[in-house]
Formats: structure tokens, C-alpha cells, sequence
């Protein structure tokens, strides 16, 4: 959590931190002032001292959105730098010392952000050529990672305000499919075949209604054998068939808070096969029992040898048993929520790390199974937040119904 930023800094013995970039670039500068629509500064921030944020004229009023005290590119001499500097990577590096020195942030300093790899090569050259400061480059269990990965109660209701809006949609997505009409197996709205096209326009209207961020490239609607392909995102001209398989992904962003939801459902219209009906059912117990016996100091990767151990009974192909399967369980278990899709904790057996679940964790479980050859995939997937006085509540109560019967 943000309140504890300072004891992290202390315990790794930096004075101060910095991030280059802009929220919308940086999920850590994001984390530290907020969906302000600044495109370009720095965020600095002293041990022990309010974080400030420095970025252009033209934006200081966006920036003062942020409630951060705001200060100028002009007030550290960003011109003068810039102009007397030909190089732009060491003006640049040359820039952050001045910031450092001004605001008299210590010697140890963390740097961070989000640019081109051959930007950061080259400004990280740059400062370590700098003897008045020792410049520290963590990786990803850095300072600010480490805050982000237990979210205090006010985030936690931030993702599920996304997330009821979210099956908000999966709601008018069901009722949209339940009112197609069947001819000769494939779905007709009027006289017009329905296509993943059609499903994924509905998804983003009604994503407009509720002031969320959702394109229509990143929702996955998925049918038939691009089903079993996990990320596949479904073809926008393919038409919909009665009793195939369709996985629909759906991580929308709220963007007043930053935060993201992820849910998956898998069903099917009209019938549904009774070789996927076996899977559904195999893939909704082991999600039932990971969700049943969740507790907190439990590590997070036991949960995924649970989750394997499950398939593997049943005969299915793993990671943990066969590397590199394209067939049965092929993905880890789960992973964190917040202000980006896929971040820490890793709900996976491969995880090098041992993390236990610990209060203001909020991440997914979605165990799946599938068979590109027989042409049909199946994955659920619901949020779990494990709020600051350790209860732990299922964001995700939408139902797990895979039939659509048509009306």
C-alpha cells in the first residue's frame, strides 16, 4: 500500500525515488499520482516526505489535479540544459540531477518509468557516469511494486465498481444472444447472420454507456477453435454457430480511477455438446475448490499445483507435466488486478517466488482446458479480493450458466 512506500524505501536503503514518463506510459507513475492527463514529466519523491510532481507549462493545471505539489520543467532550468547540452540522453540525465540536487533528495535514488529500449540504455549509461549519486534500477520487485501489490479498501472498491459494470454488459451480451434466432445453425438477428463483429460493437457501446475503457481489439470473443487458443481474440467477420464453445475475456479500465476488471465466461447457444459439457463441468470444480479453500499465508503457487494436480487426475495434459502442451491446462492459474491487467501476485506452479496470499491482494482464478484439434475451449474466470481484515469476497458473482437456451 501507499502508506507503506516510506519503510519499503528505508529498508533498502534509498533516500529518494523518481519516475520519468506520464501516467499513461507508467503504471508506477499512474500508482503514484493518479490519471492526470499530463503526457510527459517526473514524479519525485523523498523518504519520508509527499511525493512532487514536475512537468511542462502548458500542463501545470492538469497536473494540478493530482493534489501533488506541481512544479515547473523552467524551475530546474530545463532549458538552459537542454540548449547548452548536445546530447539529448545526457541533458536529459544532466536534468534529473539538477531535480535530485534541488530538492536535495540523498544520494540513493531509484529510478523508474516506461520509454524505448534504447532511450533507457542510453540514459542509464548516462547516470551511472554521474559520481554524486548512486542510481538503483530494480526489477520487478521494486519499491513501488511491492506497495502496489496490496491495495487498501478505497482501490479495492475502485476494481469492483469496473467489475459491476462490467457483468453489467455480460448481461445484455446473454440476453443479446438469447433473442437470436436459428437457421440452419447459425444465429440470425433479423435477416442478418450475428457475428463475433456484431457481439464485440454491443460489448463496446454498452462499455461507452458505463464510462469504461474497453476496445474492441483487446475483449476476447472467441468461438469454436480460436476458443481453445487462450488469447486468440475471435474474428470479427466469423458468424456465430448453436453449440460451439464461445470464451468471452473482458478486462475493462475505469478511467477516473486506472483500475482494471478481468472476467471470463465460456458458453454456449442453443445446446451444448456433451463432450464440452464434461469439460465445463471438470473446469467449474476445480475452480469451486480453489475458491473453497483459499486462505491467507497460503503461497500463491500452491493454489496452481492444486489446480494441476486436478487436470492431471483427470488425465489432462499440464505445464507442470508436459511443457509446452497446446492441449488440456496450458496457462497458470491466476494472477493480480489493478492498475494493470497482469501484475504481481502469479497464481502459478512455475513462480519462482513463494508469495502468500496477504490482505489488499486482488487477483484472478481462471482455470481452463483446451482442444484446438476437436475445436472447443473452455476457461472461467473470477476476481478475488482479500480485503485488509483478511475476508475474502468473490468480485465476480455473475453466474456460470454455460447454456444460452434461445427464446
Amino acid at each position: 500500500m501507499r502508506s507503506d512506500i516510506d519503510s519499503l524505501m528505508e529498508s533498502r536503503n534509498l533516500d529518494g525515488l523518481i519516475i520519468v514518463g506520464s501516467p499513461g506510459a507508467s503504471s508506477d507513475f499512474l500508482y503514484m499520482a493518479g490519471p492526470v492527463k499530463v503526457t510527459g514529466g517526473y514524479l519525485v519523491k523523498k523518504r519520508d516526505s509527499d511525493p512532487l510532481l514536475i512537468c511542462g507549462l502548458m500542463e501545470r493545471d492538469e497536473a494540478a489535479k493530482s493534489g501533488l505539489t506541481v512544479k515547473l520543467f523552467s524551475d530546474f532550468g530545463y532549458e538552459k540544459i537542454f540548449k547548452e547540452t548536445k546530447n539529448s540522453f545526457e541533458a536529459s540525465a544532466n536534468f534529473i540531477v539538477r531535480i535530485l540536487m534541488s530538492l536535495e533528495c540523498g544520494r540513493r535514488i531509484a529510478i523508474y518509468g516506461s520509454s524505448s529500449i534504447p532511450y533507457a540504455v542510453n540514459l542509464v549509461d548516462q547516470l551511472r557516469r554521474i559520481p554524486e549519486f548512486e542510481f538503483v534500477f530494480e526489477g520487478e520487485d521494486s519499491v513501488i511494486s511491492a506497495a502496489r501489490i496490496a491495495k487498501d479498501e478505497t482501490e479495492i472498491e475502485a476494481i469492483k465498481t469496473v467489475g459491476r459494470k462490467a457483468q453489467e454488459i455480460y448481461q445484455v451480451v446473454v440476453d443479446f444472444l438469447a433473442s437470436c434466432k436459428e437457421k440452419k445453425g447459425i444465429l440470425y438477428k433479423g435477416r442478418k447472420p450475428v457475428t463475433i463483429g456484431d457481439v464485440k460493437q454491443l460489448i463496446k457501446d454498452e462499455s461507452d454507456i458505463r464510462n469504461i475503457s474497453a476496445s474492441k481489439e483487446d475483449v476476447i470473443f472467441a468461438q469454436g477453435r480460436d476458443a481453445a487458443v487462450p488469447h486468440s481474440r475471435g474474428e470479427p467477420e466469423q458468424v456465430l454457430k448453436v453449440g460451439e464453445t464461445l470464451v468471452f475475456d473482458f478486462c475493462p479500465r475505469d478511467p477516473k480511477s486506472g483500475f482494471f476488471f478481468d472476467i471470463t465466461r465460456t458458453f454456449c447457444v442453443g445446446f451444448v455438446p456433451n463432450e464440452v459439457q464434461k469439460v465445463y463441468e471438470r473446469v467449474l470444480e476445480v475452480q469451486t475448490r480453489i475458491l473453497d479453500t483459499l486462505e491467507l499465508s497460503k503461497p500463491a503457487r500452491y493454489y496452481d499445483e492444486l489446480c494441476s494436480q486436478m487436470f492431471e487426475d483427470w488425465g489432462y495434459p499440464t505445464p507442470r507435466k508436459n511443457p509446452g502442451t497446446t492441449k488440456g491446462y496450458v496457462h497458470g492459474l491466476g494472477h493480480g488486478l489493478g492498475l494493470e491487467v497482469h501484475e504481481p501476485p502469479r497464481l502459478s506452479c512455475l513462480s519462482q517466488k513463494n508469495e502468500p496470499l496477504k490482505p489488499g491482494f486482488v487477483f484472478t482464478v481462471e482455470p481452463g482446458l483446451y482442444f484446438p484439434d476437436e475445436g472447443y475451449g473452455v476457461r472461467l474466470e473470477d476476481v478475488v479480493a482479500i480485503h485488509t481484515d483478511g475476508r475474502i469476497e468473490n468480485l465476480t458473482p455473475f453466474s456460470k450458466e454455460i447454456l444460452i437456451p434461445l427464446k
